[in-house]
């Protein structure tokens, strides 16, 4: 009983030595945390006409050490803390680009011709761009961080089945269940089956020959 007793001491005063305001300013590790104010109208730049509007960063880890950073803006801030949030935009931008520059192939293009180079650039863009508004609305931005190559990897059919239509009916098989159809039918359907496969076969065998676009 002495012992607990004890114990829950000692477990108060560390509580209480925690909560203890340091006699050098330093907060204590519950208490790390970011402050911003706002600093309008700069005009320090001489070479900008325009004045300058700044969000002062001061981060304060659980070791008590201040670092300040500064956003710059020339819109008026009404709220640095908005301001602030919207930032963190910018990470994300700049991973989209990475992914961009890095992994769509753009340095594989060799031709020489300008109106080549540009098409093959805009056609680029253009896929970029609809992928990221096709993982949007599917709500799937997790892909977004993703090299294009994998994101398209996850658009890949994961399993195959094979539909059957007849008289307004419709069968969906596996591929295993389709193939156990076929080696239980009773010989007069499985000739008639086969003979009807052979003459698709061979009908479109050369179908694709000479394609033309429409």
């Amino acid at each position: 009983m002495a012992k607990k007793k004890a114990e829950a001491a000692q477990k108060t005063q560390e509580v209480q030595k925690l909560r203890k305001p340091s006699p050098t300013g330093t907060p204590p590790p519950e208490q790390a945390r970011s402050e911003v104010a706002a600093v309008l109208e700069l005009r320090t730049l001489s070479t900008c006409p325009v004045p300058i509007h700044a969000v002062v960063n001061r981060e304060i880890d659980r070791d008590g050490h201040r670092e300040h950073w500064v956003l710059l803006d020339t819109a008026t801030i009404p709220e640095p803390l908005a301001t602030r949030e919207e930032y963190r935009l910018r990470t994300s931008i700049e991973e989209r680009h990475r992914q961009l520059k890095c992994f769509s192939d753009l340095a594989g293009f060799t031709s020489r011709r300008f109106s080549l180079v540009v098409n093959q650039v805009v056609f680029v863009l253009l896929m970029y761009s609809l992928l990221q508004w096709y993982w949007q609305r599917i709500r799937r931005p997790e892909f977004n961080p993703r090299t294009t190559a994998r994101a398209l990897d996850q658009l890949r059919p994961t399993m195959s089945v094979i539909l059957i239509f007849y008289q307004g009916y419709v069968a969906r098989l596996a591929p295993l269940e389709y193939q156990e159809l076929l080696l239980t039918l009773k010989e007069e359907a499985r000739l008639k089956i086969l003979a009807k496969t052979r003459r698709l076969r061979r009908g479109l065998s050369h179908q694709l020959d000479h394609a033309r676009a429409p």
